[in-house]
This record gives C-alpha cells, sequence and structure tokens, in this order.
C-alpha cells in the first residue's frame, strides 16, 4: 500500500523503474536518462522539502558534486559498497548523463551506459523503497542480493575498485 501511494504521489520518480514492465524495455540510452531524470525530480522534491541530504554540495568555488552522490550518501553505505567507489560511480554516471543528453557526437559503449543505467536503477530503486519502509534495510537487501551480484561485480571491474583495486 505504501508503495502505491508513493506511486501516486511520485510517478515522476517511480516511473523510470516501472515503465519498462508496463510498456517494455527501452534503448539503454533512453534508460539511463529516464533514471537520471526520476533521480532529479526525487531530489528536487526533498530539496524543496528542506531535506538537508538534497541539498547541492560545493566542491570547488564554482562545481557542486554529482547529484547521484548525495541520493547515494543518503541511502546508507550498502549502495557505495555494492559499486565500489561512490565519488567515482556517480561523476562517470552523471557525465555519460550529460554528455547522452547534450553531447551529439558523444560516443560511448553500449555495455557500459547498460551497466550505468543498471546500477543508477537500483540506486533510485532503493532511496524510494527506503523511504516506504522508512528505514535503510531495503537498499542494503537489494546491495546484498544474489539476484544483483553481477552487477555490482560488473560495476567494481569497470571502476575497478573493491578487488579490482591496484
Amino acid at each position: 500500500r505504501n508503495w502505491i501511494r508513493l506511486d501516486h504521489e511520485h510517478a515522476r520518480a517511480t516511473g523510470p523503474i516501472t515503465n519498462a514492465y508496463r510498456y517494455g524495455t527501452t534503448g539503454v540510452e533512453v534508460h539511463l536518462i529516464e533514471i537520471a531524470t526520476g533521480m532529479e525530480y526525487w531530489t528536487k522534491v526533498h530539496r524543496e522539502l528542506g531535506r538537508a541530504w538534497a541539498q547541492p554540495r560545493r566542491v570547488r568555488r564554482r562545481t557542486i558534486e554529482p547529484l547521484p552522490l548525495s541520493i547515494g550518501r543518503h541511502v546508507g553505505p550498502a549502495f557505495a559498497e555494492f559499486v565500489g567507489d561512490l565519488d567515482l560511480w556517480s561523476q562517470m554516471f552523471w557525465d555519460t548523463y550529460n554528455s547522452l543528453k547534450h553531447a551529439p557526437n558523444y560516443e560511448y559503449n553500449p555495455s557500459e551506459v547498460q551497466l550505468l543505467g543498471d546500477t543508477g536503477q537500483l540506486l533510485l530503486l532503493g532511496a524510494l523503497l527506503n523511504r516506504v519502509a522508512g528505514n535503510k534495510v531495503p537498499m542494503k537487501a537489494l546491495c546484498q542480493s544474489h539476484r544483483t551480484h553481477m552487477l555490482g561485480y560488473s560495476m567494481r571491474k569497470l571502476l575497478k575498485t573493491g578487488e579490482f583495486s591496484a
């Protein structure tokens, strides 16, 4: 019931996760862009509610951190451990999103875009389920599941973190 209520109130956040089941899958580029848009919406809603986690942090004078980093910190340490390096993952996710959105000549590896989109979907899903549950257990369960193990393994391999760090 809580998920249904959340879906009715925040369909722009839940839609990128549930649309594949309603309308079929899309291309990897569209999937990543939809997930990033859902993250933008979810963060904006909470920024307007005055939530500290949703406020953009300045990295340097004119540079703010990538938006997925604030969500990643908010959901707890499970996701950071899952991807190996939250800062590196967030930067790669956000740079890929912005390049797909704004650079018509951007060349990319579709497998990497799919991996980033799928890990972004896991992050957004975890944030939404954490909200429904009122705690951080759902994100931890998602990241420790055997069903998502290879996703985390592949992401850590791509980022050269965790067991792949030099």
